[in-house]
């Protein structure tokens, strides 16, 4: 699993990851240009990377210091004291009101006008990922129960015909 994996995620090598977000317990990362792609149900265009990445994985984003942000901070409050009103934290009708949400849009917008770009990615024999940004990030996805049968998928964000690559819990394919 490991060897065909990191050659499907040859093709971000050089990208910049430019968005990433989450709905729900899922989160996407956004990896080469961004296209246009559709009109949401606001009205809004929609913009997406060439590629992206999702899962419903556990997940981190870490610096040279540690984790920045990773997926159960869903769980806890925005603001300097996640713990003030987590309790009542709606991590997913209400976006923005937890310390993911709020800190995850931080680390894309102080990356925005010199993106971080994609120099490796490693896999190991369990579907687990590692993306190696510039300037020392990486993105990190891991499995995190024996129960769930998809870790994590990466698709062409404008439909060529091809496949999503989705790596499973028995393999991927």
């Amino acid at each position: 699993m490991k060897k065909a994996i990191e050659n499907r995620l040859k093709v971000l090598l050089g990208l910049p990851l430019w968005d990433a977000g989450r709905a729900v317990s899922l989160i996407w990362f956004d990896f080469g240009k961004n296209i246009s792609k559709d009109i949401n149900r606001k009205g809004e265009t929609i913009f997406l990377g060439e590629y992206t990445i999702d899962t419903e994985s556990a997940w981190h984003i870490r610096g040279k210091k540690g984790v920045i942000v990773g997926s159960a901070d869903r769980f806890y409050a925005a603001g300097k004291n996640p713990y003030k009103g987590f309790e009542d934290t709606d991590w997913e009708d209400k976006p923005g009101e937890n310390r993911c949400d709020e800190r995850l849009e931080k680390f894309i917008k102080q990356h925005k006008k010199t993106p971080l770009v994609v120099v490796s990615a490693e896999a190991n024999d369990w579907g687990g990922l590692i993306i190696n940004l510039s300037r020392g990030f990486a993105i990190e996805i891991f499995q995190h129960d024996t129960i769930g049968d998809e870790y994590w998928r990466m698709f062409e964000s404008v439909d060529k015909g091809n496949k999503h690559f989705v790596v499973k819990r028995n393999g991927s394919g």
